[in-house]
């Protein structure tokens, strides 16, 4: 990491935990901003996951109080008070999709990845009955979206690969899914050319963003520097 000290580290790093809002229903928590600078000597990831508000109207009716009050903890950080709601109307209320994948957001924030794996999975089983539905699908998509995330702090990068292709097939149009494959292509699992052909899919759903094109231009030029050809050419 020539030229970068210890501070510039820990400040990509803070840059790349802050939280990006208006992502579609569970992606406005958690996630690091897309147009967070990268060096590639700093290679960190920029996942995209989260719980919203929007995805228990989308499923199955209104909302108890204070699961916006325990999503608004977890925004904060304040993850031991957001723990209490979630955990206590994960009990009274085991059958909402929501409410396990918030604990699963939580627990993975707390570094608690074989719980949060835990809850990502009864949040699957429980949408399971919705998928006939595009708005079902598109619940299940986000949920095996987080998952995917889970495993890939687990270090089961293949698992994570495989989460994130069933979000991608119950959602075509889903942008965040597409970007995290292709950070996990590019950063984990040393596939420049399928991380290049995510990225790009991510500029066609989410619309062109500097700091991606950035990213596809050095994946080009160090692969094209390694073989002779350009990602993606034969």
């Amino acid at each position: 990491m020539k030229g970068i000290g210890p501070w510039r580290i820990l400040s990509a790093l803070a840059v790349l935990r802050a939280t990006v809002g208006g992502m579609v229903v569970l992606g406005a928590i958690g996630c690091a901003s897309v147009n967070a600078p990268r060096d590639s000597a700093v290679r960190s990831p920029t996942e995209k996951e989260g719980p919203s508000a929007k995805t228990g109207a989308l499923v199955n009716g209104g909302l108890h109080s204070s699961y916006g009050q325990g999503l608004s903890y977890l925004e904060r950080g304040q993850l031991e008070n957001a723990q209490g709601i979630f955990e206590s109307l994960a009990q009274s209320n085991p059958d909402r999709i929501e409410i396990h994948n918030a604990l699963g957001v939580l627990y993975r924030r707390r570094g608690m990845l074989d719980k949060s794996i835990a809850e990502y999975m009864k949040a699957i089983a429980l949408s399971e009955s919705l998928t006939s539905t595009v708005s079902g699908q598109a619940v299940s998509a986000e949920v095996y979206n987080n998952l995917a995330i889970a495993h890939r702090e687990h270090g089961d990068f293949r698992k994570a690969e495989e989460a994130y292709q069933k979000s991608i097939k119950l959602n075509p149009n889903f942008a965040a899914a597409y970007y995290n494959l292709g950070v996990l292509y590019d950063l984990y699992l040393n596939q420049p050319s399928d991380a290049v052909r995510c990225y790009r899919e991510y500029e066609r759903l989410a619309g062109q963003n500097q700091t991606v094109d950035v990213w596809i231009a050095d994946l080009e030029q160090r692969t094209t520097h390694r073989t002779g050809n350009a990602v993606g050419q034969p």
